[in-house]
């Protein structure tokens, strides 16, 4: 019988604790409370605790992509906004674009570092 304790909230596949979540996505707890008080996810709560569901999860591991690529918070916030159900199998084209601009930017960083240590490499051989 389902007296809708705490315990079979947290039995089922879909749903989760903070732990289990952080676990399951390499993030620190702390990065999902911030995730959370930045509007990106929104988990049930049951008294202090938060209960996550699987779309909860594919939304962090979302969001822990786009933040690899330095996304802004505030950009992640408008494609969640944009998709509801967003995952990391099924990208808006919005949020492809922004990561191949900024891996466009990390090219162009790391060729121009390249070039740096070359320079140096070359003035102190000489």
């Amino acid at each position: 019988m389902n007296d809708g304790s705490l315990s079979d909230l947290t039995q089922t596949e879909s749903q989760r604790l903070i732990g289990q979540v952080a676990e399951h996505t390499g993030l620190e707890p702390k990065t999902v409370r911030y995730y959370e008080r930045a509007g990106l996810l929104k988990p049930k709560r049951i008294g202090r605790l938060r209960i996550y569901a699987m779309d909860d999860v594919e939304r962090l591991k979302v969001i822990k992509l786009l933040r690899q690529f330095d996304l802004p918070i505030r950009t992640i916030k408008s494609f969640i906004q944009e998709n509801e159900a967003m995952r990391v199998d099924h990208l808006p084209d919005a949020a492809k674009e922004a990561m191949a601009k900024q891996l466009e930017r990390r090219k162009s960083e790391f060729s121009r570092l390249e070039k740096l240590t070359r320079s140096i490499d070359e003035t102190s051989t000489t």
